[in-house]
């Protein structure tokens, strides 16, 4: 079983999980996914996602970081 951990800055409707769930099923077809949603403000807005211990970090607070971390080079 896969698990996939869903982090949002703010907690998700059902409806609004779901459609995660459906897009994200369609590309990890084949592998039952488990899904957990979780809360974590300090992501700002945008969401993380581990999958297979491989994190997408699509967060406003990963972007902000990124910027800082150009800006001060």
């Amino acid at each position: 079983m896969l698990h996939v951990y869903v982090t949002t800055a703010v907690a998700l409707s059902t409806a609004e999980q779901e459609k995660i769930e459906k897009k994200l099923l369609h590309k990890l077809a084949k592998k039952d996914p488990q899904f957990h949603f979780q809360v974590d403000p300090r992501l700002l807005g945008g969401l993380q996602l581990s999958v297979d211990s491989v994190l997408y970090d699509a967060s406003l607070r990963a972007k902000l970081d990124q910027l800082t971390s150009e800006l001060v080079k």
